[in-house]
Formats: structure tokens, sequence, C-alpha cells
């Protein structure tokens, strides 16, 4: 005897719906066999993506950090615009790379509001050489251009 998961009626093993309320008896089963299958596949491969993901994000932090050491700290920056239509991003850094640094560029990107790049320039940091510990202040200059929204710093050597 087959039992309805609707209405709990009991109905023989061959019927293919119930007597009472005419509901499919069969299909029912395997609706929930092909849901289940499918929400279980669904957590297997967003797991294993999620940790393929997580592992590789680590090894690519691990790979970064063993080649590279911290050689500056931007301890702050300020962008405004002068009253002669241009653009200036001011601040201070600190050395922490444990040596001398000589030949510090501070490099400006601007960007628009659809992160597409509209300016780049580079500039000498005003102490040269840079010792341990000790901080320095940077400005860097560039004419404005419509649709300037953020900007991004980064370093040079002056080798590049």
């Amino acid at each position: 005897m087959l039992t309805c998961p609707f209405c709990g009626k009991q109905n023989p093993d061959s019927a293919l719906l119930c007597e009472l309320c005419r509901r499919s008896l069969r299909r029912h089963k395997n609706r929930w066999k092909r849901w289940g299958l499918l929400i279980a596949m669904s957590i297997l491969l967003i797991g294993t993506i999620y940790t393929m993901e997580y592992f590789s994000d680590k090894a690519q932090t691990l790979k970064m950090a063993s080649r590279q050491k911290a050689a500056l700290e931007i301890l702050s920056s300020y962008g405004y615009r002068t009253r002669n239509a241009a653009m200036v991003v001011e601040g201070k850094l600190r050395n922490v790379s444990g040596g001398t640094l000589k030949g510090v560029y501070v490099v400006v990107s601007w960007y628009d509001k659809n992160n597409q790049l509209l300016a780049r320039k580079r500039a000498a940091i005003r102490q040269d050489p840079l010792y341990n510990y000790q901080t320095s202040g940077f400005a860097v200059k560039i004419p404005h251009q419509p649709g300037m929204e953020r900007y991004d710093l980064s370093f040079e050597s002056g080798d590049g």
C-alpha cells in the first residue's frame, strides 16, 4: 500500500494517483530525490569553488609577502583642486623598510567614476635619502581634467 503524502489515504501499490485527492503518488517521490540531488551537487560545487579561491588567494598573498616587504607607510594624503585648475595630492609617508631609501617617487593616478584612468604623474618625495623610520612630505600637481573623482598612490624608486 502507498500512502498519499498530501492527504494520507492508503492506496494500492499499482496506483499512480491518489483515489481521494487525485494527486500523483509516483512523481512526488522522484521530485524530492531530484531536488535533493540538485541541492547536494550545488553545495558541493560552491564549496569546491570557494575552497579553491580561498587557497589560491592565500598562496598568492604568501608569494607576494615573500617577494616584497613594505618599504613605505602612508601616514596621510589629501587631494584637492586649486584655483588655477590643477589637482594636487599632498601627504606624508614613513620609511619602514629597515634601511635607507634613495630616489623615491610618489605616483598619483587619477580615475573617473567608472575607474577609467584619466591621468598619472610622479614626483620625487621631499626627503632624499629617507632614513629608517624617517618621515617625508610629498606633493604632486597635475592639470585638472573633467571627471576626476578619486586617486590612488603608489611609489617607485628612481630606476622605476
